[in-house]
């Protein structure tokens, strides 16, 4: 104002500045329309995985200020049927990537995660403490959460380009972690971390909201579990989803190690989590994963000399050391010694039985854990036991659980159709006497 009255004589008011500029279209805040318009495009490219940064006039528009000073939400404000369609003066553009996760806003992320996993470990052990609450080794064969089934479901039909059963399975996912996040084990908390690395990235955008989304209006300001998920949603809102996986893989071997700092090295938790980022995150050690073996091997037999060789203790920590050999070195000879043994409990066990099938060694193996209507068989587990099975001994199993119906028909063994035979002939002959 003092420039534009000294160089050309022109005297006016700040109301009158501020009316002009209005008419001129140069507003200095955002109007309500204008944020509609923009949740709107940004909810449309959420949905597709995509980092939404908006620029006007210049300068890039921050909208979390905006919905902070109005004290509303995203979902307050956004009108679905609103066309994505922005003023001439603000344009959406997708924001250069950090380099390398350097970026100080990244680390201080990192940090946050971290510290909040060890927090949230830390609650959940003085819970099982407090209540007397057992842990045993047949957890590792169960999903901590029964969300985590219905993700990984939905997250395999979303990158299927199934749409629409992808929808069904996510809003199924949401529904159930409105029970789960209220009971939560260090299991559940991992399992929905690690869901958030190396998925569909409209999946992932949709879970950090939900998750931050349902903290925010459930959990207090301190508590460690919101603290994680607003922060995660800040990420992916600001970096995209890849960067968000990429952040997790980074910081999930240290989580782990926290994990294994509150529970110890021989509790179920620790093993599952060092198999789990063997197997299926390709976050190898095999010296921490051979150790881990050797102190699981005392345990099992102090478990075998407790319950027996035979109980759903022993074969489910027999399970997990077979996991983590084979995790640390798939094909050497340790690794076909550990199927072969493991084989040789489930025969014993009378768990496999021969399958009319077309391939040669192929079996029907009935799994000795029970399971109760609350708890969700963790089945990819099986499938890892299918594979080693195959790939060191030539053998195909098709496991069968309790809770399923039963399709499959059984061959009678060689000595079991022999006792038959006979049976039979012997039932013949009393029946031809009458």
């Amino acid at each position: 104002m003092s420039v534009m009255a000294e160089q050309y004589g022109f005297q006016a008011t700040p109301k009158m500045y501020k009316t002009r500029f209005s008419q001129w279209g140069f507003v200095k805040n955002n109007t309500e329309e204008e944020v509609k318009r923009l949740l709107s495009m940004k909810f449309q490219r959420d949905a597709e995985g995509k980092v939404s940064e908006f620029v006007r006039n210049g300068r890039v528009v921050n909208l979390g200020t905006y919905l902070k000073r109005k004290g509303v939400t995203e979902y307050d404000l956004v009108d679905f049927e609103l066309p994505a369609d922005l003023p001439a003066h603000i344009r959406c553009r997708t924001p250069t990537p950090p380099p390398a996760l350097r970026s100080p806003d990244l680390l201080r992320a990192q940090e946050v995660v971290v510290g909040n996993m060890r927090k949230a470990f830390l609650h959940c052990r003085q819970f099982e403490m407090e209540t007397e609450t057992q842990i045993g080794w047949p957890s590792t064969m169960v999903w901590g959460a029964g969300s985590s089934e219905l993700l990984v479901e939905a997250n395999f039909y979303f990158e299927a380009r199934d749409a629409d059963q992808g929808g069904d399975y996510l809003m199924r996912a949401f529904k159930q972690l409105e029970l789960d996040l209220r009971k939560l084990s260090p299991q559940g908390i991992m399992e929905l971390i690690l869901g958030m690395i190396n998925r569909d990235p409209g999946m992932m955008t949709a879970l950090c909201k939900y998750l931050a989304a349902y903290s925010t209006t459930n959990l207090e300001r301190t508590h460690p579990l919101r603290q994680i998920f607003t922060c995660l949603y800040e990420v992916q809102q600001k970096h995209g989803a890849q960067t968000l996986s990429e952040l997790l893989w980074t910081s999930i071997s240290t989580i782990a190690e926290e994990l294994e700092a509150i529970y110890g090295r021989k509790h179920p938790y620790v093993a599952r989590t060092w198999a789990d980022l063997a197997l299926f995150y390709s976050q190898v050690n095999p010296e921490r994963l051979e150790k881990l073996v050797v102190e699981l091997r005392v345990l099992q037999r102090q478990l075998e000399q407790r319950h027996g060789h035979s109980s759903v203790e022993v074969v489910s920590i027999r399970y997990a050391i077979l996991l983590l050999v084979y995790a640390a070195s798939p094909q050497s000879d340790a690794a076909k010694q550990a199927a072969n043994d493991y084989w040789n409990l489930l025969r014993n066990m009378n768990t496999m039985f021969p399958m009319r099938d077309s391939r040669p060694n192929s079996y029907c193996y009935h799994s000795p854990l029970k399971v109760d209507p609350w708890t969700k068989r963790c089945r990819r587990r099986y499938d890892t036991l299918v594979t080693i099975f195959e790939e060191h001994l030539g053998v195909r199993i098709n496991p069968y659980f309790e809770e399923d119906f039963h399709t499959t028909e059984h061959a009678q063994e060689t000595q079991d159709a022999w006792a038959a035979a006979l049976q039979m002939g012997s039932t013949n002959r009393s029946w031809g006497f009458i």
